[in-house]
C-alpha cells in the first residue's frame, strides 16, 4: 500500500450468485454507515426490499443474515432522494418512479409518469426532490415538473413547460415551502409557490426567475440566511437572495462544469466538478478555503456530518470518504457495482448509494 493512502475497505459479503444470460445494467442500492465505513444492505428490485432501518448507526459489523434471489428486472439507479419512509429512485430516459418502502423492505410500487403533448415524447427523468408532506417532485427532459404522493403512490400534478428548453436538471426545496428548478439550456432557475388550498400541480405558479449562469444548471441547494446556491456548466457557482432573486456572489475558480455542491452546515459549502477537485468555499465572503484533487471527474458529492465528506466518480465503483477540514482521504469504500450514480444521505444518517453493475448478478444482501 502506498504511504500516506488509507487502505480500500470493500464490504460486499460473499453469497451465491445467480448470473443471467443476457448482460444488462443492474438496478441496486447499498446502504452505508458512513462512520463506521459499514454496509447496511444491498439491495436489486425483484426481491421485496428496501431500506435503511435495518440497524442502529452504530452498530458494530456483524453478518447475522443473508438472502439471495435472482432478478428478472435489469435497470439503475441514476437518481434518488429520501422520502422519511420511502426512497424514490429514477433513470435517466424511463418514465417511471420506483418507490421502496423502509419499513416492511420492499419496493411499494412503480409509478408511471404520465405522457403529455408538450412533452413530445421525452419524458425520462432527470432530477427528483422530496418536497415533504410525501410529495416528491421530478424534473424531466420533456420539461415537466412531476409530482407524485408517495402514500397514494400516484402522480397528482405536473407543471407543463417549466423550462422553455426542456431538460429540468435541477431540483431543490426551499425552508420557507417554496420549490426551485433549473434549466438545462435557457440557463435560469425559476422559483416556484403551492398557491394556499390547492395542490401541487395545478396549483403551481413561478414567481421569480433568476438569471446570470450562462449554461447548464447542474445543481441547487437550500442554505440557511434565505440562499440558495447554484452550480453550473459556465464552471461557477452562484448564490442568490430568494427573497428578492438577487445574485450576491459569484463563486469562480474551476476549469470545468460544476456537477455537485452540498451544504456543510457552518458557512461553508464543498462543491465537485468534472476538473477532478472538490473545493470548500465560505459563503460569506466567497473564498475558496481548500482544494482537494481526486482522480476522476466529480459524480456525486455528499456532506455525511462532522468533518465528513462523500464523493464518488466517474467509470469506478469507488466511494472516498475525506476529512474536509484536511482534505486527507479517511477511507475508500468499493461498492459492489461497477459505477456509482448517487450519494445521498437519508434521514436516519445513513448514506445510500445507486450504482449499476454490468451482468446482472440477481443478489441481495441485507448486514447488521
Amino acid at each position: 500500500m502506498e504511504a500516506g493512502r488509507p487502505e480500500e475497505q470493500s464490504f460486499a459479503c460473499k453469497s451465491s450468485e445467480i448470473r443471467h444470460d443476457q448482460a444488462a445494467h443492474a438496478e441496486r442500492l447499498d446502504v452505508w454507515n458512513p462512520q463506521r465505513a459499514q454496509l447496511l444492505a444491498s439491495l436489486l428490485p425483484s426481491f421485496p426490499t428496501v431500506l435503511v432501518e435495518l440497524v442502529g448507526a452504530f452498530i458494530p459489523v456483524e453478518l447475522v443474515g443473508r438472502r439471495t434471489k435472482s432478478s428478472a428486472v435489469v435497470r439503475r439507479f441514476e437518481v434518488l432522494c429520501d422520502c422519511h419512509d420511502k426512497v424514490a429512485t429514477a433513470v435517466y430516459f424511463r418514465h417511471e418512479i420506483t418507490l421502496w418502502d423502509r419499513n416492511q423492505l420492499e419496493i411499494s410500487s412503480v409509478v408511471q409518469l404520465k405522457t403529455l403533448e408538450v412533452d413530445e415524447g421525452r419524458i425520462g427523468v432527470r432530477s427528483l426532490c422530496y418536497l415533504g408532506h410525501n410529495v416528491v417532485a421530478v424534473g424531466t427532459d420533456g420539461g415537466s415538473i412531476r409530482f407524485i404522493d408517495t402514500m397514494a403512490q400516484q402522480e397528482i400534478g405536473c407543471v407543463q413547460g417549466a423550462h422553455t428548453d426542456n431538460n429540468v436538471m435541477a431540483l431543490a426545496a426551499l425552508r420557507d415551502g417554496r420549490m426551485v428548478s433549473g434549466g438545462a439550456y435557457d440557463c435560469t432557475i425559476r422559483i416556484w409557490r403551492r398557491q394556499a388550498g390547492s395542490s401541487w400541480g395545478e396549483g403551481t405558479r413561478a414567481e421569480q426567475e433568476l438569471q446570470g449562469h450562462t449554461d447548464c444548471i447542474y445543481f441547487l441547494i437550500d442554505l440557511e440566511g434565505g440562499l440558495l446556491a447554484s452550480g453550473s456548466g459556465d464552471e461557477t457557482i452562484k448564490l442568490w437572495r430568494v427573497d428578492n432573486g438577487e445574485c450576491v456572489r459569484t463563486l469562480k475558480e474551476n476549469s470545468s462544469p460544476i456537477w455537485r455542491l452540498t451544504d456543510l452546515g457552518d458557512g461553508r459549502i464543498a462543491s465537485g466538478s468534472l476538473d477532478k477537485t472538490i473545493k470548500v468555499w465560505c459563503v460569506e465572503t466567497g473564498n475558496c478555503l481548500h482544494t482537494i484533487e481526486v482522480e476522476d471527474c466529480v459524480r456525486s458529492l455528499v456532506w455525511c456530518g462532522g468533518r465528513k465528506l462523500a464523493s464518488s466518480h466517474f467509470r469506478t465503483n469507488k466511494i472516498s470518504v475525506w476529512d474536509v477540514e484536511s482534505g486527507e482521504r479517511l477511507l475508500q469504500l468499493a461498492a459492489d457495482v461497477d459505477c456509482v450514480y448517487s450519494l445521498s444521505m437519508s434521514y436516519s444518517g445513513h448514506l445510500l448509494v445507486g450504482g449499476c453493475s454490468k451482468g446482472d448478478k440477481g443478489r441481495l444482501e441485507e448486514w447488521k
